[in-house]
């Protein structure tokens, strides 16, 4: 048999637990609101490692910024090769690492990649002794190709300096050769230039001779000896209008002839005259005035000379 102390205990267990519950939710629900109010809506919570690591970043990147702006900060120099937008490529080096800078007067002072006019300097680029600024506008990559201590920078200094002489050097010999090729040159010119006229004043001659000739052919051909003259020409005019006569073939080339044939008459006087002085003061020589009428010594008759003309 139950004890009835124990009966009244099992009835009345249920409704005290229930009562301990009823107690307990309202000290939850506390909590969960406080959670909710320090908790940001919709943002995650960092922990301390995560907020130690944002700090550490932050002033990582002050130290760089600083570093940037110190310009006694000593950077390593270095080979690159830069690529132009129009195509080009350019070999050099950039000392210092300043892979940034802008002129400034007469100097240039480290710039930021935005600012206008930036650009770079590329030192010793193709083998010459000095540098070109590029603007970042101009050049479309570079690629660093080796790091270089001072005394590879130089080396590569004066390896610019002795080939700048030996090119001098080379400059003044091609020069010296340019200047004697030329004076060769000049100077076959100038016998060239004298062959030339000498091959003009020989074929002037000739021709002059052959005109010489052909008027003395003209004398040759119509002798005065033989009547042959001015008064020829106005006895054929005479008897063209007055008899009617037309002159023949022979009469007609001399009429056609007549002004080459006063010029030959008068080269050929010269000629006499000429061989007439030459031969003055010679054993026998004739005077000057005096005229050779051949083995006759007479001169020829009218008759004789109208003869030799055109028959009527």
């Amino acid at each position: 048999m139950i004890p009835l102390t124990t009966c009244v205990w099992l009835s009345l267990a249920p409704a005290l637990l229930l009562q301990g519950k009823k107690q307990e939710a309202p000290s939850t629900k506390g909590v969960q609101n406080r959670v909710r109010k320090t908790e940001p809506a919709g943002k995650p919570v960092k922990t301390s490692e995560q907020k130690a690591r944002v700090r550490l970043i932050r002033k990582k990147i002050l130290e760089q910024k600083a570093r940037a702006r110190d310009d006694r900060l000593v950077l390593r120099s270095v080979k690159v090769r830069v690529r132009l937008r129009n195509g080009e490529s350019l070999l050099g080096v950039v000392k210092g690492g300043r892979f940034i800078e802008k002129p400034k007067g007469l100097e240039f002072v480290p710039a930021d990649i935005r600012t206008k006019g930036a650009g770079i300097r590329l030192w010793y680029y193709d083998n010459t002794d000095g540098y070109i600024f590029l603007p970042y506008t101009l050049i479309r990559t570079y690629k660093v190709l080796k790091t270089l201590s001072d005394v590879e920078i130089k080396e590569i200094r004066e390896g610019i300096l002795k080939n700048r002489v030996r090119a001098e050097e080379e400059g003044r010999r091609r020069k010296e050769e340019l200047a004697r090729r030329a004076e060769e040159r000049k100077k076959m010119e100038k016998a060239s230039k004298k062959l030339e006229e000498i091959a003009k004043r020989i074929e002037e001659e000739k021709k002059a001779k052959a005109e010489q000739d052909r008027l003395l052919a003209l004398v040759k051909e119509y002798p005065p000896s033989k009547g042959w003259g001015p008064e020829k020409i106005e006895e054929i005019r005479i008897r063209k209008v007055a008899l009617g006569v037309f002159p023949d073939e022979r009469s007609k080339r001399f009429i056609e002839v007549y002004e080459d044939w006063k010029k030959g008459v008068e080269l050929q006087k010269k000629i006499d005259a000429a061989k007439a002085a030459s031969k003055e003061g010679a054993p026998g020589s004739k005077p000057a005035g005096e005229e050779d009428h051949g083995t006759t010594g007479k001169p020829p008759s009218k008759e004789e000379g109208e003869t030799a003309g055109p028959s009527r």
